[in-house]
């Protein structure tokens, strides 16, 4: 009678406790789910919308039938993505933000299917797909809020099955309370440990692995979790060689196109009329603004990839800026630009492809705003084992309004410059991603100097012993 007196509380609240984490782990797992796929489709949205974009632009610039075709393949996958969006069940909020997004996108897809045929037509309906992006973005931001919320919305039911447990076996006898002490322990671990897990997955990556403890049930949660989270980071990884491979693939069309526009260009193979040099020279700067375009994007996705730090050891920063400067170099004698150097040998543990990015664009970026006949000053000296690099140009500088944007990606300033090529707005961004990665920094100087004024604080390498 005792027994079964101490014993029926027990199985009670064990009947209790596994319909709960059962219940609880569904929706976990659905969570889990919904919310990759969410955050998945989100991003092809933006995606999505700068492929509408460029293959529109494309299309009004060369007229391919092609590129027509390859635009509405977009627009209806952009339709696809946006139902499997809707059918997770959002709330009313985020699905007002959609039907705006979807609004928008169906009024620029019909009014470009009634002027096709009509190339000058479509060129102002080009600029409104930017706000077509700009849409798209706090969609995203939105949805990945909702997916912390929920996280954080489970991990309170959580909460709450661990009180009402305890509240029940507080009631028992001392051995009753040795056994409510041991079936908490069995329970409310795992369940901190599942949510813990969804909770890095929903906002830190899938870099780290989940190893959950306890019953075979919660085990094998885990186990569903940890497969969900090594096949995310294999499509992150498959994405990220998707672009290098990309990146290889575009390489030698690319530089076929600027080498035959160039010699165009150059009149190495004859001469040309007035029209046949301009058509030459915008076959010359639109491929050069394409391979700019590309790698931009290629080095800012992989700069945002928890894999891009792929070959770090000691890197020598003097060798890498002089290194940029050698590449640079037609680029100096062709605005005639002054470079003073003031460098000393110091090291520093980085990618050397991610460190020699840090100074082309930051480089290119002071090429493209000086002046003819200017100065660029490149210096480096050292602080607290920290090695500093300056990099003054004497351009119109930066109004202190858009230094707070400057390093946001696509953000372009007002200031005007000299290069032909429009920028992407993305080597700014790049450079500060690449500066986080070693744990540096970069900053903007104010002084009595005109130009802009760069900083880059690295962390030197403790044994350098140059």
């Amino acid at each position: 009678m005792g027994f079964a007196l101490v014993s029926l509380p027990l199985i009670v609240a064990l009947v209790v406790t596994v319909y709960q984490v059962d219940h609880l782990s569904q929706r976990s797992l659905k969570a889990v789910f919904d919310s990759a796929n969410s955050v998945q489709n989100s991003r092809r949205l933006v995606e999505l919308a700068t492929a509408m974009e460029r293959s529109a632009s494309q299309y009004q610039v060369l007229g391919d039938p092609t590129l027509y075709h390859l635009y509405l393949d977009k627009h209806n996958e952009f339709e696809r993505v946006s139902n499997a969006i809707s059918k997770v069940g959002i709330n009313p909020a985020l699905q007002s933000r959609l039907d705006e997004l979807n609004k928008h996108e169906k009024d620029l897809y019909g009014r470009i299917v009634q002027t096709r045929d009509n190339l000058e037509e479509i060129k102002p309906i080009l600029q409104e797909f930017p706000e077509l992006s700009s849409l798209a973005r706090p969609l995203l931001i939105d949805i990945s809020k909702r997916i912390a919320d929920a996280a954080n919305a489970m991990h309170d039911q959580a909460d709450r099955i661990k009180h009402q447990l305890l509240l029940m076996f507080t009631a028992l006898i001392p051995l009753a309370l040795i056994l409510a002490g041991i079936f908490t322990v069995l329970i409310t671990r795992p369940l901190r440990q599942i949510n813990e897990a969804i909770r890095r997955m929903g906002s830190d990556g899938f870099t780290d692995s989940i190893e959950v403890d306890g019953p075979m049930d919660i085990r094998e949660l885990g186990e569903h979790l940890e497969w969900l989270r090594r096949h995310l980071a294999d499509l992150e990884n498959q994405k990220v060689n998707f672009l290098r491979q990309i990146s290889h693939d575009l390489k030698t069309p690319l530089t076929a196109i600027r080498e035959g526009s160039e010699l165009l260009s150059e009149r190495v193979l004859g001469n040309l009329n007035t029209k046949q040099i301009e058509v030459a020279q915008i076959l010359k700067d639109n491929s050069v603004r394409l391979q700019d375009l590309i790698e931009n994007l290629l080095h800012f996705n992989v700069a945002q990839s928890p894999a891009s730090q792929i070959n770090i050891k000691a890197t020598s920063i003097e060798a890498t800026i002089r290194k940029v400067i050698q590449d640079h170099e037609l680029a100096l004698r062709s605005a005639n630009l002054e470079l003073q150097l003031s460098l000393r040998p110091a090291q520093v543990i980085s990618d050397p492809d991610q460190l020699r990015m840090i100074f082309d664009n930051l480089l290119s970026n002071a090429i493209k705003y000086s002046p003819q006949n200017g100065r660029i000053t490149i210096g480096m000296t050292e602080a607290d084992n920290n090695a500093l690099i300056d990099i003054v140009d004497e351009g119109p500088g930066i109004d202190p309004m858009e230094q707070k944007h400057i390093f946001s990606a696509y953000f372009q300033g007002t200031a005007s410059h000299s290069g032909r090529v429009k920028g992407t707005g993305l080597g700014l961004a790049i450079a500060k991603e690449f500066v986080s990665l070693i744990n540096g920094r970069i900053e903007i100087l104010q002084g009595t100097q005109k130009g802009a004024h760069f900083r880059v604080i690295l962390p030197a390498d403790a044994n350098d012993n140059a």
